[in-house]
Order: structure tokens, then C-alpha cells, then sequence
């Protein structure tokens, strides 16, 4: 071996620091430990309002945006904003015989979640709650919301 082919010992030791602080300071200020999952079915309401909002906001991308909050007397107040529309906000007195049923709208292409009277099939559709793109998202947007429903005195 000849000594061209080695780097030098300085250089090493630059590399070595460079490589030292690159891993040490990408770990700065992430946590050491992924977060508790905590299930729906045990969350506090304020907890599920703040994943509804969550699941709100992540809507946005969709040109369109939900919140919710919880009044006084389990009254559900909610908004829709749509880019170039004026906000739709509902209140809804919410009873533990309500249902929220989950429907796709194939010309959309859009799954909408709706509050009805109760949970046979005959209930009027008292209002839209939700919709999305991702079934996913509404699925556990109706979890939350019967949660909702269910917890609420």
C-alpha cells in the first residue's frame, strides 16, 4: 500500500466530527420514543374534539375546511369552510338515540358522514358532518363523532 491511497490522520479526525455532529445533532430536539396512542374509546371529549380538528384541518388540502366545538348543553357546533364560499356553521343538540351514518357520493367520489334522528333507516339526515377524499379519515371521524354522541350529558 502506498501512502497516497490513506487519508490523512487530520482529515480522518474532521470526517470523524463532521459524522459525530451530523447523528448527534439530527437526534437534537426529536424525542427519544415514539407517543402513546391512546384509543378513542378512551379520550376525554376534549381529546376527540381536538382529533376531529385535527382530521378538520387535514381537509384543508381539499380545498375545504371542518372545526368543531362542544357547547354548553352537548350542543356540536360545526364549520365548513370552502375556498370561495361563505362558512356553514350548524349547532346541533346531540341525544343519545343519534346515529352518524357514513355514505360515499360516487359523483364526488367523496365519503360524507351525516347526523340522523337515530340509527334506523328510515331517520331524516339532520345535517353533514363531515367528508373527505380518504375513507379512512371518515371512518374515524364517525368513531369520534358516536363517541361523541355516546359520552355527551
Amino acid at each position: 500500500m502506498n501512502d497516497e491511497s490513506l487519508p490523512r490522520t487530520g482529515g480522518r479526525r474532521s470526517a470523524l466530527a463532521l459524522l459525530a455532529a451530523l447523528l448527534f445533532g439530527c437526534a437534537d430536539g426529536y424525542p427519544d420514543q415514539d407517543a402513546a396512542l391512546i384509543s378513542p374509546f378512551d379520550m376525554s371529549q376534549s381529546q376527540r374534539l381536538a382529533a376531529l380538528n385535527g382530521l378538520g384541518r387535514e381537509a384543508r388540502g381539499e380545498r375545504r375546511g371542518w372545526h368543531y366545538a362542544l357547547e354548553s348543553g352537548c350542543r356540536l357546533r360545526t364549520e365548513l369552510r370552502q375556498r370561495g364560499e361563505d362558512k356553514q356553521t350548524g349547532r346541533h343538540a346531540l341525544v343519545s338515540a343519534m346515529e352518524v351514518l357514513l355514505q360515499f357520493d360516487k359523483a364526488a367520489r367523496r365519503y360524507e358522514l351525516f347526523l340522523t334522528a337515530d340509527a334506523s333507516e328510515a331517520a331524516p339526515r339532520l345535517a353533514r358532518l363531515y367528508d373527505s377524499a380518504r375513507w379512512t379519515d371518515a371512518v374515524q371521524a364517525r368513531l369520534l363523532l358516536r363517541l361523541l354522541i355516546r359520552d355527551c350529558r
